[in-house]
């Protein structure tokens, strides 16, 4: 069941979304629409994670701050060998 819902959007933001929406063949609604579940799927991933998170603590499953360190360079080495998005 949908219930309609009435947001503002500045100009800008309307032609944006539109465009987006007549680029990929879908309405507006539609693509707005896709836009609040994925919000709504990544809410409930990222709550999941912190709790993954929090049970494993639970566990005593932490890191050393020397592995926590280790670890954010691995991933800020990643992070700096990817190619920008333009």
């Amino acid at each position: 069941m949908t219930k309609p819902v009435t947001i503002l959007l500045t100009e800008a933001q309307e032609a944006h979304f539109s465009k987006q929406a007549s680029q990929q063949a879908v309405t507006l609604e539609t693509l707005l629409a896709d836009a609040v579940q994925r919000q709504l799927d990544y809410d409930a991933w990222f709550h999941s994670e912190i709790q993954a998170g929090i049970d494993a603590a639970d566990r005593g499953e932490l890191l050393s701050q020397e592995e926590f360190l280790a670890e954010g360079q691995r991933v800020q080495g990643e992070l700096a060998t990817r190619p920008m998005r333009t």
